[in-house]
């Protein structure tokens, strides 16, 4: 594989990782909100179209800090979602280094 083949599959990896992992971490704190919280979510669809537009952008996980400061209105909110985005990313960046490991393992 040519180094543009193998960044292509650690890019295919990270998204495989980090898109499901936003969007089930937002949805999943939805469901839990109560109040004013739920008040200033985003509705369904702009949710998921904040996700995406993030994705396109390739920053989606920033959706994670955007929704629990939206939501909570507060430093903490930001702080929580911040870890979350830190978390994600990291995860993203372990899932590269796996693919590229698994390319390079199988001499792809």
């Amino acid at each position: 594989m040519t180094p543009g083949n193998v960044e292509l599959v650690q890019v295919i990896a990270d998204w495989v990782v980090t898109l499901p992992a936003t969007a089930v971490l937002i949805v999943r704190d939805e469901r839990r909100l109560t109040g004013d919280q739920l008040a200033r979510a985003w509705p369904p669809s702009s949710r998921d179209g904040a996700i995406l537009g993030l994705w396109m952008l390739g920053v989606h996980p920033l959706a994670l800090a955007i929704h629990w400061t939206k939501t909570r209105a507060s430093v903490t909110g930001f702080a929580i979602g911040f870890a979350l985005l830190v978390t994600v990313e990291a995860l993203g960046i372990a899932a590269q280094f796996v693919a590229a490991t698994a390319v390079d393992w199988l001499g792809l």
